[in-house]
């Protein structure tokens, strides 16, 4: 199954080039990039991204954008038990015995889907995911 990234990554990457933004995780890596005459900000649920400021807007709203599509074109290829699964066996939910990531990274399905991501469907996509890591001894 293709993950949501795959979806979403080449899109991501041309909105940030339009845009003037790119990723920094160190004072080296800004200034080769950043422009001396432009101010920048970024965004706490993203770290490393800097943004000119007059395109913050267009850029926020782009990756919203982005990701809601995204999410709209995995659910047009895969069933919800699909998905479901995937999450759980990404988070390595069998092992940990812990679903709490997998089902924030569920989130944004539930609110776009919410006929199709309910809490029976995650319970038994869970289950089915768990019953195929004990019999193919995953751990």
């Amino acid at each position: 199954m293709k993950s949501l990234d795959s979806y979403t990554d080449e899109k991501i990457s041309e909105l940030l080039n339009e845009n003037g933004a790119f990723f920094a995780f160190n004072d080296r890596q800004f200034n080769e990039q950043a422009s001396p005459e432009k101010l920048y900000s970024s965004v706490s649920w993203l770290p490393g991204l800097c943004i000119p400021n007059e395109n913050c807007e267009a850029v926020i709203n782009g990756l919203e954008r982005i990701h809601d599509e995204g999410i709209r074109q995995q659910v047009s290829q895969h069933s919800a038990d699909e998905i479901i699964q995937y999450h759980y066996f990404n988070y390595e939910c069998q092992i940990s015995y812990d679903n709490t990531d997998a089902l924030n990274a569920l989130e944004p399905y539930r609110l776009k889907f919410p006929e199709i991501f309910t809490d029976e469907q995650i319970r038994k996509s869970f289950k089915a995911a768990w019953d195929k890591a004990v019999e193919n001894d995953w751990f």
